[in-house]
C-alpha cells in the first residue's frame, strides 16, 4: 500500500508539471492544484498485476532482482521529489500569509526605542567643569633647557622617544598614583613627533594624562612638578658621545674627543636607567636593617685579619670603633645609616632609579687594580664601549644609590656625597700612572665604601672577596685622602639575606700591604721577559699621564692602535690553541688549548655578547665561526671518549689491576678534557650538556676521593681551571 501510495502521488506531481509547461489550466485556484484531487486513478495502480511477482520472485530468473532493483530505486527517488514538492509549497505558503498581514508586524519594533536611551543618563555625569584628561606640549611644560633652532627636530624626536620608553609605560602611572593619591594616574598617552615632508614647521610630541578623578589644571600641578623632575633626570643623561661616552646636554653636538662635532651620537638604551620597581620598593620600605651579631662580626674579622697568600702578615690592622672598646666596628656610620635606610618613606623610595654603569674607552679605575682578573680586562675589554642595564634583580644597586642620597640628606650633616678624584700611584717597575676613584659616599671627610652580599656576612663576605674589597679601599685611600700620603677609611658591609650591617674602620696600613699585593698581580698578568700583553699596560699608562688636551686630540690614534693589537693577537692564540688538538689526551694539553682559545675569543668579543660582535664586527664574525667550525669533531666526540675512557679506569681500579696512584694522571687529563667541553658548550649556548658534563665530573671527583680514603693515598689534585 505504501509503493501505490507514493506511485499515485508521484504521477500526481508528473502531470501537474506537464499541465504548467503547456499552460493547459491559466486560472490561478490550479497553480498549485491539490495532490489528492487525483485519487480516482488509484484503483487501476492498486489492481496492477505486477504486484504478484514482485511479492514471490523466481530464485532461478537473474534479470527480475535486477529490475526489482531498479523499480526500488525510482521509487525512492519519486518519494524524495514528492518531500521537495511539499516542502516548497509550505515556504509559498508562508509566505503569502507573510504578505497578507502587513501591518501585523509593524507595532512589534516600537517598544525598541525605548531601551535604546538607557545608557544615555551616564552622559550627565560629566558636566563638572574639572576635565578627567590633559594633554600638554612635552617640550614646553617638562623642559627646561633651551634647543638652538638647528637642533630642535633632532631633539624633538628623540625626547619623544624617552616619553614613550619611561612615561607611557602603566608601572609609571601607578608609581605616580602611589606618589600623589589625590591625583589617581591611570595612564598617559604620548605623541612621539615623526619626521615627514608634508608637515611644515616642526611638530613638537604631545602628552596626555589620563586620570581616574574630576581635577583642575590647578590641582594636578604636584603631579606635574614630580613628572617633570623624574623626566628632566631621565633625559639629561641619555645623550652621549659613542667615542668617549661623555655626556652632551641638548643642544650641544661637541665633546673633548671632538672639536668640531661629535661624528657618532649615542642613546643609552632604555634598561640603562629605571625606576625602582614597587615591589623592590615595598621590600625596603618593610624590611629593616639592624647591626651585625657578634658572632658575624667575630667570623668577618677573623676573615679581615687572614693573610690568604702568605705574602701580608694581615689584611686589616688596627681597625679601630669610635664609640666601642673593642676598636673594631664604627658604630656611628652603622647606627646612622641604618637609622637613614629604615626611615625611608614610600615616596622618597618611588623616585629613585637604578642606573648601570658605562665602561669608556682606555679607561683606567680603582676597580681595575683591585684583583687580577679585573688587570686582564684591560687587554681584551677595556677598548670598547660598552652600556650596561639596570640590573633590577637584586636590592645591591639600589643601597649604592640610597647612600649617595644619605649624603644629600640635611638630617645627617656628617655625611656627604663623594666625588671623583685622582692620584698618582707608584708601582715600580710598572711606572707611575695616575688612577681616579670615586667612593660611594664620604662620612667626616672619609670615603666610604659599600658592599653588599646575597647571603649571609659568614657565607659570602669570603676570604677572596674581602681582599679585593681591601685594594679597592686602598685607592680610595690615597685618592681621597686629606693630606699627601693615604688616610683612613670605612668599609661598610651589608647583608641581603639577614639585613645586617657591619662598618669597619680601615687604616693606612691597609695601603702598604695593598701596594705589594698590586705588584703581585701585575707581575702575574703583565710580567715576565718576553709577555707579549705589556704592551697594553705601557701604552695604557703613557696615555694617562698626558694632559687632557693630548688624550682628546690623540684618542682615536691610540684607540686604533690597541684594537689592531687585539685582532693579531686573537688570530694568533686561536691559531696556537688549534695546533694542539691532535695532542689533546696528552697531560696539561686540553688546558693549555683552552687557555689559548678562550683568550682569542675575549680579544675578539672585546666585552661584547657573541651575537652582538657577529652583527657588528665583520671580522669577529669570521673568527667566531672558525672556531665553532674548527671544535665541531672535537666536540661530538670528545664527551664519548672521556665516558669510555673513565669506565676503562674504574673497571681497571676496582678489578685491582692497577694502583690508584698509577691512574691519577689519566683521571687528571679526563677532568680537563670535560673542562674544554663545558667551556665549549658555553660557546655553543647548550645548557643541557653543560648539566651532563656537571654530573660527569662530580661523579668522577667523587669516586676518586673514594679511592684515596679507602686505599689511604694522597688526594687527588683537581684542575685550577684557565689563566684568562
Amino acid at each position: 500500500k505504501t509503493t501505490t501510495k507514493q506511485r499515485e502521488e508521484s504521477q500526481t506531481i508528473a502531470s501537474l508539471r506537464s499541465s504548467k509547461q503547456q499552460n493547459e489550466n491559466a486560472t490561478t485556484n490550479m497553480a498549485y492544484p491539490n495532490p489528492f484531487g487525483s485519487v480516482p486513478p488509484a484503483p487501476k495502480i492498486v489492481s496492477a498485476p505486477p504486484a504478484p511477482p514482485i511479492s514471490n520472485p523466481e530464485p532461478k530468473s537473474a534479470p527480475k532482482p535486477k529490475d526489482e532493483e531498479k523499480r526500488l530505486k525510482s521509487e525512492r527517488r519519486k518519494a524524495a521529489r514528492a518531500k521537495t514538492t511539499e516542502r516548497f509549497n509550505n515556504l509559498v505558503k508562508a509566505e503569502e500569509q507573510k504578505s497578507e498581514q502587513p501591518t501585523a508586524s509593524k507595532p512589534k519594533p516600537k517598544p525598541k526605542p525605548k531601551t535604546k536611551p538607557k545608557p544615555k543618563p551616564k552622559k550627565p555625569q560629566s558636566t563638572s567643569t574639572a576635565p578627567v584628561k590633559h594633554s600638554f606640549d612635552l617640550i614646553d611644560v617638562f623642559v627646561d633647557e633651551p634647543l638652538p633652532p638647528d637642533t630642535v627636530t633632532a631633539h624633538a624626536q628623540l625626547l619623544g622617544e624617552l616619553a614613550l620608553q619611561f612615561l607611557a609605560p602603566p608601572s609609571f602611572s601607578q608609581r605616580m598614583t602611589l606618589v600623589h593619591p589625590l591625583t589617581p594616574l591611570k595612564s598617559v598617552s604620548v605623541k612621539a613627533f615623526k619626521k615627514s615632508n608634508s608637515t611644515k614647521g616642526v611638530a613638537k610630541p604631545q602628552i596626555t594624562l589620563h586620570l581616574g578623578v574630576n581635577k583642575t589644571s590647578e590641582d594636578i600641578l604636584p603631579l606635574l612638578d614630580t613628572i617633570k623632575d623624574a623626566f628632566t633626570s631621565i633625559y639629561r643623561e641619555r645623550l652621549i658621545c659613542y667615542s668617549c661616552q661623555n655626556r652632551i646636554k641638548l643642544g650641544e653636538y661637541s665633546c673633548s674627543c671632538h672639536s668640531n662635532g661629535c661624528k657618532k651620537l649615542l642613546g643609552l638604551p632604555a634598561t640603562y636607567s629605571e625606576f625602582v620597581p614597587v615591589q623592590m620598593a615595598n621590600k625596603i620600605h618593610r624590611d629593616k636593617l639592624k647591626p651585625a651579631s657578634v658572632k658575624d662580626f667575630d667570623r668577618l674579622s677573623s676573615k679581615l685579619c687572614r693573610d690568604s697568600e702568605g705574602s701580608l702578615e694581615q689584611t686589616f690592622e688596627t681597625l679601630a670603633l669610635s664609640d666601642s672598646t673593642t676598636g673594631d666596628r664604627n658604630a656611628a656610620v652603622e647606627k646612622e645609616f641604618i637609622e637613614y635606610i629604615n626611615g625611608l618613606s614610600m615616596k622618597t623610595i618611588l623616585r629613585q632609579r637604578v642606573r648601570g654603569f658605562r665602561t669608556r674607552p682606555l679607561s683606567l679605575s680603582a676597580s681595575n687594580i683591585k684583583s687580577a682578573s679585573c688587570l686582564k680586562e684591560i687587554i681584551h675589554e677595556n677598548t670598547e664601549t660598552r652600556i650596561m642595564t639596570a640590573d633590577l634583580s637584586q636590592l645591591s644597586p639600589m643601597y649604592d644609590n640610597l647612600i649617595d642620597e644619605l649624603g644629600n640628606c640635611s638630617r645627617y650633616p656628617r655625611w656627604d656625597w663623594a666625588s671623583s678624584k685622582g692620584a698618582s700611584f707608584d708601582f715600580g717597575e710598572f711606572g707611575n700612572v695616575r688612577i681616579k676613584g670615586s667612593p660611594d659616599a664620604m662620612f667626616d671627610g672619609i670615603p666610604v665604601e659599600l658592599k653588599t652580599v646575597k647571603s649571609s656576612l659568614k657565607d659570602g663576605a669570603t676570604r677572596e672577596k674581602i681582599q679585593a674589597w681591601s685594594l679597592q679601599v686602598a685607592a680610595y685611600q690615597l685618592t681621597h685622602g686629606e693630606g699627601e700620603g693615604p688616610g683612613p677609611a670605612i668599609l661598610l658591609v651589608v647583608s641581603l639575606e639577614d639585613l645586617e650591617v657591619l662598618a669597619l674602620n680601615v687604616w693606612p696600613d691597609n695601603f702598604v700591604r695593598a701596594r705589594s699585593l698590586w705588584l703581585r698581580n701585575l707581575t702575574t698578568v703583565f710580567g715576565g721577559d718576553g709577555n707579549l700583553y705589556r704592551k697594553y699596560w705601557d701604552n695604557l699608562v703613557s696615555y694617562h699621564n698626558e694632559d687632557s688636551t693630548f688624550r682628546a686630540k690623540h684618542h682615536h690614534n691610540v684607540l686604533r692602535s690597541v684594537l689592531k693589537w687585539q685582532e693579531e693577537d686573537a688570530e694568533r692564540e686561536i691559531e696556537e690553541g688549534m695546533s694542539l688538538v691532535p695532542r689533546i689526551w696528552e697531560s696539561g694539553v686540553a688546558a693549555q688549548f683552552e687557555r689559548k682559545v678562550s683568550l682569542g675569543r675575549k680579544l675578539c668579543l672585546k666585552g661584547r655578547k657573541t651575537w652582538q660582535a657577529k652583527k657588528e664586527d665583520r671580522t669577529a664574525r669570521k673568527i667566531l665561526n672558525s672556531i665553532k667550525k674548527e671544535t665541531q669533531e672535537l666536540w661530538v666526540n670528545g664527551n664519548s671518549l672521556v665516558v669510555m675512557k673513565w669506565a676503562e679506569l674504574k673497571r681497571m681500579v676496582e678489578g685491582g689491576l692497577v694502583a690508584v696512584d698509577a691512574v691519577k694522571p689519566e683521571c687528571k687529563i679526563c677532568l680537563d678534557i670535560l673542562s674544554l667541553m663545558k667551556t665549549i658548550a658555553r660557546w655553543r649556548d647548550v645548557s643541557k650538556e653543560i648539566k651532563a658534563i656537571d654530573k660527569a665530573t662530580t661523579e668522577i671527583k667523587d669516586t676518586m676521593k673514594g679511592w684515596v680514603k679507602l686505599l689511604g693515598n694522597s688526594a687527588v689534585v683537581v684542575n685550577a681551571g684557565s689563566d684568562f
